[in-house]
């Protein structure tokens, strides 16, 4: 391969999986994606917890804002659990609409279990009451003539070298601290 290709970034996939729309993850006053939550595994749905594609349940959100529709948490009376792992067919399970203030199904579980079988637990599988400090990494190391990604402020991603990525990090800072 020639030396331009080594300078051109990585290609972007062509498909993009969106994540799962929850509520958590769903701006309430963006008109295109406030209802986008609620829609997930309606009433009489079977097979799959999206009636449709993200990318239209976008647009019908958008037209229950239109219509004047608002979200308000403090009605909210149901919450979506997504389907678990041993439901028959988790693929193709809708998931289930259940009270807002219905515990999650391991938190029973766990209320219900003695002192004594938590600390077994606890042993068995490496959980401290004091977590262990995380570790911070040092720099990559790269050879000198290796590209490493850079993020650009418009969003774009660049193969640099390690001492531009350096240089351009500290330019960053550097006008951050100037702006302040």
């Amino acid at each position: 391969m020639g030396r331009r290709n080594q300078n051109r970034p990585p290609k972007k996939p062509r498909i993009s999986v969106p994540d799962f729309p929850t509520v958590d993850n769903c701006d309430p006053n963006d008109p295109t994606m406030y209802a986008v939550w609620a829609l997930v595994g309606l009433p009489g749905q079977n097979g799959a917890p999206l009636p449709l594609p993200v990318k239209i349940l976008r647009l019908v959100s958008r037209r229950l804002w239109d219509a004047g529709f608002r979200y308000h948490p403090e009605l909210r009376t149901i919450k979506y659990r997504k389907p678990r792992v041993g439901d028959p067919h988790f693929l193709s399970n809708p998931g289930t609409w259940v009270p807002i203030d219905d515990p999650e199904p391991g938190e029973e579980a766990a209320k219900k279990l003695s002192p004594e079988q938590k600390a077994q637990l606890r042993e068995r599988f490496g959980l401290d009451d004091d977590p262990p400090k995380p570790k911070v990494p040092g720099p990559p190391k790269t050879a000198p003539d290796e590209k490493v990604p850079y993020l650009r402020k418009d969003g774009t991603t660049v193969m640099v070298t390690p001492s531009q990525a350096r240089r351009w990090a500290a330019a960053k800072r550097a006008r951050k601290e100037a702006g302040k």
